[in-house]
């Protein structure tokens, strides 16, 4: 949950600026050995800033770099990373990863009340207030 808390609180820290333009990543599909389950996620500015995570390390970086793509093409893409392979040029091997993880790239739109990291807020808000029996 502190890792959902540290997403809001940038969130909203980049709302109030208007400069700053995001993404969501989240791992939607693990197969096999991953670092990270399904749920997992980050938030990714354009300026290159991130809070959260989606692996030990091993895909955070390629993740850097197509979420910026959603960001400026403003559409979401899925990709499946696959670290079963035994190749040397493939990301993640031999870091501990030897799954496969699909990962979505949502870009937000601070104006759009139903953008992904808005209904997480409101989910999660309505979560605190119910009890469990």
């Amino acid at each position: 949950m502190k890792e959902l808390k540290n997403i809001f609180e940038k969130y909203a820290q980049i709302k109030e600026t208007n400069h700053i333009s995001a993404a969501l990543v989240t791992v939607v599909r693990v197969e096999g050995s991953s670092y990270r389950r399904t749920g997992a996620r980050m938030l990714v500015c354009d300026d290159g800033t991130w809070v959260g995570g989606i692996s030990g390390g091993c895909l955070e970086g390629d993740a850097l770099k197509r979420a910026k793509v959603a960001i400026l093409k403003k559409s979401p893409s899925l990709i499946c990373y696959d670290t079963t392979k035994d190749d040397d040029h493939q990301i993640g091997v031999g870091l501990g990863c030897n799954g496969i993880i699909e990962v979505i790239f949502v870009p937000i739109d601070f104006l759009d009340f139903f953008n992904p990291v808005e209904q997480l807020i409101k989910i999660s808000t309505s979560h605190e207030h119910k009890k469990c029996l």
